[in-house]
């Protein structure tokens, strides 16, 4: 479970759990392991569960790509040229 992506709000013994986790195992576990405090009277469980998207990609990704882009052009660019030389008959 990665906790940085839950929040946790407390007010007279109520914990409201919030943020978003991958699976529905790590939501059961955060609730799971807020009511195991001592003091706590309910728990809020606000925690969506995200399926990832294999296809979806970062932001630093997509910079990534979008820097490599005019260099793939270019090399695609010169190696179908290289093709269509033809020596002179």
């Amino acid at each position: 479970m990665d906790a940085t992506q839950i929040g946790v709000i407390v007010e007279d013994g109520i914990v409201t759990l919030t943020g978003h986790v991958s699976v529905d195992g790590d939501k059961f576990e955060a609730e799971r392991l807020a009511r195991r405090i001592y003091g706590v009277r309910a728990v809020a469980d606000d925690i969506e569960v995200q399926i990832p998207d294999p296809h979806q990609r970062t932001d630093a990704e997509i910079a990534a790509a979008a820097l490599a882009a005019p260099r793939r052009s270019a090399r695609l660019w010169y190696a179908a040229a290289k093709d269509q030389e033809r020596p002179f008959t």
